[in-house]
């Protein structure tokens, strides 16, 4: 799981305060763990890779990949699964601003659910695909500032507050 996708389940996780003893897992191999409710599981599934998106908030990209996940939402209700799907799905809403796109939710039949009801939320996420760096970024100190406002003479090759 990338750094950007963590990044994101993690902050949603953190924005969802209202359900009581809510607790999350991330992989497949934790959908067997017999946890109480309500519990998440994050489940990455299957991405796909498109052109780049343009935004202002990231880095320019080489494309975008769609990162499939699926959001295992266990409640110990019918009602109490729906309010978590909710939270879920509002959480990443304001988590990932704008880069989820939500496919639909799935609820699991009886006999694969022992305590409680589960719904899967099946979404994904838009991760910019970088390109990677070959340079080393430079530093560069600098050691002196000079006013020049005033007697500021156009075309000097100085550049003032005011002057383009």
């Amino acid at each position: 799981m990338t750094a950007v996708l963590s990044q994101i389940l993690t902050d949603a996780q953190a924005r969802i305060t209202t359900i009581t003893g809510l607790t999350f897992a991330v992989g497949a191999r934790n959908l067997a763990v017999n946890a109480a409710p309500p519990r998440v599981v994050w489940v990455p599934t299957r991405d796909l890779i498109g052109p780049k998106e343009h935004s202002s908030r990231i880095a320019p990209s080489l494309y975008t990949r769609q990162a499939g996940v699926q959001a295992h939402c266990w409640g110990a209700s019918l009602e109490a699964a729906e309010t978590l799907v909710s939270a879920v799905i509002a959480a990443l809403h304001e988590s990932a601003r704008g880069s989820v796109q939500f496919a639909g939710i799935e609820w699991a039949s009886p006999e694969t659910v022992t305590r409680g009801e589960l719904a899967i939320l099946t979404l994904s996420l838009s991760i910019p695909v970088l390109k990677l760096s070959t340079s080393t970024p430079q530093t560069v100190t600098i050691e002196a500032v000079a006013d020049e406002s005033t007697g500021a003479v156009a075309g000097d090759g100085i550049l003032v507050s005011g002057e383009s």
